[in-house]
């Protein structure tokens, strides 16, 4: 048996250690694990542990997934049904990724809403052009009540944000 050059190695995960060490981090299973802040949330005490959160390289896998869903074919459609074709996606990652440190996975969220404001300025012609408009506008129906949330990730953020207030 062989091992793997790139998979195998050993990491300090030591986090009470201020040296610079080159092996201070591991992917497995798409999570990334390092060193993290954490918070005790009995005591209200701050520190820093070893921690699981979605890893760079599945990152980038969710993005260009998220940019091969076919968008110009949802043009021709409602914000009700571009939410029916990516939320079981959404929701994947969401139950996947979600259980540990959640903030991690804002960057995936920010994504998705600059595709659905490029969706916007593509749909309705006076948006076109106009990326601050079209931004607002995707404001207003993430906090409207009809659409509340009607994607998947601002459900999932609207829990997040109830839970830690």
């Amino acid at each position: 048996m062989e091992l793997h050059p790139e998979k195998t190695k050993i990491v300090n995960c030591d986090v009470n250690t201020n040296k610079q060490v080159t092996n201070n981090k591991f992917d497995f299973l798409g999570f990334t694990f390092r060193r993290r802040r954490a918070n005790n949330t009995t005591s209200k005490i701050v520190f820093t542990s070893f921690l699981p959160a979605v890893g760079d390289k599945k990152k980038i896998t969710i993005k260009k997934k998220i940019k091969s869903f076919d968008w110009q074919a949802m043009l021709q459609k409602g914000l009700d049904n571009v939410a029916k074709v990516i939320n079981p996606y959404i929701r994947g990652i969401i139950n996947y990724y979600g259980k540990f440190y959640q903030s991690e996975l804002d960057e995936i969220w920010q994504i998705i809403d600059a595709r659905l404001v490029r969706w916007i300025m593509k749909k309705h012609k006076k948006y076109k052009g106009k990326k601050t408009r079209a931004f607002n506008l995707l404001e207003e129906i993430k906090s409207s009540v009809r659409y509340r949330g009607l994607f998947a990730h601002w459900q999932f953020k609207l829990n997040t944000k109830a839970k830690t207030a």
